[in-house]
């Protein structure tokens, strides 16, 4: 579970981040990655109705938090990041996702540099 300080809560940390960051696609996630605004840097996820319903959708949100919390000390804490599910990743299993979402990560430079 991520912490307080590292989430994502309100609707102007969210517009920050789509209007200052740079997107990066692959076929089931997109990650939004931008320059910290606030002390710390905030991790926010975004999965639409378009992906199912509550349960299904729920799912896949604990499926990328802990993805998120077993990568999080690769994270560079200089960038604010927003992971957005996109259709098709309902049908991912936990292993494609993490895959994903490390490959992301790298493609984008938000790993630290050490």
């Amino acid at each position: 579970m991520l912490t307080k300080t590292l989430r994502m809560k309100r609707n102007t940390q969210f517009s920050y981040v789509f209007k200052r960051g740079e997107v990066f696609k692959s076929k089931g996630l997109m990650i939004v990655v931008a320059p910290k605004k606030y002390r710390n840097a905030k991790i926010g996820l975004v999965v639409t109705k378009k992906i199912g319903k509550s349960v299904v959708r729920n799912h896949v949100k604990r499926l990328i938090r802990e993805s998120l919390r077993e990568h999080l000390s690769l994270i560079s804490p200089a960038l604010d990041l927003i992971i957005v599910a996109r259709q098709g990743v309902e049908s991912a299993t936990y292993q494609e996702i993490n895959k994903t979402i490390l490959e992301l990560l790298k493609k984008s430079n938000a790993l630290n540099k050490s």
